[in-house]
């Protein structure tokens, strides 16, 4: 269109790489959606960069800001590649899935109950319903901390089919505290490379990315059914499995086929506290687990490519891996009393007064009637939510 234009001054004509140079660095367009959930560290270490008063001060965040970006890339390169004796497993957890999920703006000034979401995906290639895992559950059935989350890979590496030339296991998972990166998850996979791995499996090892640079496979899988919930409200449980279905093999945690154990009691009675390891817990990036005769060695290694580290053993004294021996945690958790209160107003407002003879909000009525203290609360009366919308 350009060269159209100047057709009859062919001295402004130009190659079209002269063109395109122009127009990349000459204009402020941009192409592509902002990022968001960037790194605090990248972001601290760009201001700094462009506030430096000297040279001396800019080269050294320009030189801690390459070390953190290297770092991170090598966690995804371990990622990308799998070698041939070696099986990888990465794992998340989904945001609260809000119920019920409705578009209009009462939702947004009230409590709801939480539907969890956890997913695991299987290798590095792509995703298929074969290689991915689904577990989830609701708010009222069990909470969201390291038993759910280990019970949910214990299951996973029990029904695993490890061929006979694997020796190895590698676990991909962002470094939460309360859920992935903890003495729980740890302990639970000693207990299974020790009593329940096949013969052939000797190490199995644990890996968390840089904070801040956690992207993992099942973000995939959370952002295509983020996407198929926006276009619709949902206010069935129904309605949110069958769009994990079309993702993943589902499981419902703790219905009798999938049970919730509590590991984290167990490891606490048989792990040393992590205090009292021989490396510092929180500055590694890599737990490395080898199973030995009698019990289960650990090595931490705050580098992603560096094994320097020594395999040592965490139980207590007189304690081995094979004393755990964890109960079954039963269904049922109790809710909040107001945030029942506020879905029963909001299904109310949407459904009228006769909203628990529906079929499709009959969990809903289940929660009121299954929560110890619904019924000394039943009389009392949430705030309209006008009200709340003209106070805010």
């Amino acid at each position: 269109m350009y060269q159209q234009q100047v057709q009859e001054t062919p001295q402004l004509k130009v190659k079209q790489s002269f063109f395109r140079d122009t127009f990349n660095k000459k204009y402020n367009v941009g192409f592509g959606s902002p990022l968001k959930d960037t790194c605090s560290r990248c972001f601290e270490l760009a201001r700094k960069i462009e506030t430096a008063s000297t040279s001396e001060e800019k080269v050294t965040y320009m030189t801690q800001k390459r070390i953190h970006t290297l770092k991170a890339k090598a966690f995804y390169q371990l990622l990308k590649v799998e070698p041939e004796n070696c099986i990888s497993l990465s794992f998340d957890c989904q945001k609260n899935n809000p119920l019920p999920k409705l578009t209009d703006q009462a939702a947004y000034f009230s409590r709801q109950l939480n539907m969890y979401n956890f997913t695991i995906v299987i290798g590095t290639s792509k995703s298929t319903l074969d290689n991915v895992r689904t577990y989830y559950w609701c708010e009222n059935e069990h909470s969201k901390s390291s038993n759910e989350i280990a019970s949910a890979v214990y299951h996973t590496l029990t029904n695993l089919v490890i061929p006979h030339n694997i020796d190895k296991i590698r676990l991909f998972a962002d470094g939460c505290g309360g859920q992935n990166k903890n003495t729980t998850l740890l302990g639970m996979c000693s207990n299974w490379l020790f009593s329940h791995a096949p013969s052939h499996v000797k190490q199995l090892e644990i890996i968390f990315p840089m904070v801040g640079h956690s992207f993992l496979p099942p973000d995939r899988i959370f952002a295509k059914i983020e996407r198929e919930t926006k276009k619709n409200r949902s206010y069935a449980i129904h309605k949110f499995v069958n769009l994990f279905k079309e993702h993943a093999t589902v499981y419902h945690l703790g219905d009798g086929n999938v049970e919730v154990h509590d590991w984290k009691k167990e490891v606490s009675a048989t792990l040393k506290t992590p205090g009292n390891w021989y490396f510092k817990f929180n500055l590694s990036k890599r737990f490395i687990l080898h199973r030995g005769r009698q019990n289960v060695s650990v090595q931490g290694e705050e580098n992603y490519r560096n094994q320097i580290g020594q395999l040592k053993y965490v139980t207590k004294r007189r304690k081995k891996i094979t004393d755990m021996a964890p109960s079954i945690v039963r269904r049922g958790n109790k809710v909040n009393i107001k945030k029942i209160l506020d879905v029963a107003n909001l299904l109310k407002k949407h459904f009228g007064e006769d909203w628990r003879t529906i079929d499709t909000l009959k969990y809903y009525k289940d929660v009121e009637e299954d929560n110890d203290n619904f019924e000394e609360h039943e009389s009392l009366q949430c705030v309209p939510l006008e009200e709340t919308e003209n106070f805010i």
